[in-house]
């Protein structure tokens, strides 16, 4: 954890990079408000913060880094690629911004969850890997390699990967109510 001027540590995570993935294309305004939350909710865990893609005219913390897609190549795993390249810290939270199930306390979760090369929750029988933690070298090196051979999927480049997944009562425990009801 990082101090501010006056030496008091300032809570937000020092040596994790986080990145929240806006989903492309263009937003109602209901939707910008929570991304907007999810950003907001970034900023107060993580000192290092990068917004991949576009609100348009929404307010969002100015202390994130921002980054634009190349509009040659969008994709999800291009945005992943994107996410990982910006990353300061060795380890990665990448997050999509239209996520509906993300508490404070399942992204320290991910944190706090024994090393791998990428932890993700397993929600209805599907690994997140929009809210995941990667190991951002191993990641980096397998989604290229993935991206290089032309016929990368988001499944296939978790496949290639040593996953921790968070499920079960350990994942529930860290969901609003709402979200827990659906896990199955």
């Amino acid at each position: 954890m990082a101090s501010t001027p006056q030496g008091r540590p300032n809570g937000r995570l020092a040596n994790v990079s986080a990145a929240l993935v806006v989903p492309m294309g263009e937003h109602e305004g209901t939707r910008i408000g929570p991304m907007g939350a999810t950003a907001t909710l970034l900023r107060q865990l993580f000192e290092d913060v990068v917004i991949i893609g576009d609100i348009g005219h929404a307010t969002l913390d100015h202390t994130a880094r921002r980054l634009e897609r190349d509009r040659a190549s969008q994709s999800p795993l291009a945005d992943l690629l994107l996410a990982l390249e910006a990353a300061r810290e060795e380890r990665q939270l990448v997050l999509a911004a239209d996520s509906d199930f993300v508490t404070a306390e399942l992204l320290l979760g991910l944190t706090a969850w024994p090393e791998h090369e990428c932890v993700a929750p397993r929600i209805g029988g599907v690994l997140q890997p929009f809210c995941a933690l990667y190991q951002r070298e191993a990641a980096l090196r397998t989604l290229r390699d993935e991206l290089a051979r032309g016929e990368a999927s988001l499944s296939s480049f978790l496949n290639q990967l040593d996953c921790g997944v968070l499920e079960g009562d350990d994942l529930e425990s860290l969901l609003p109510a709402a979200a827990s009801a659906s896990l199955s």
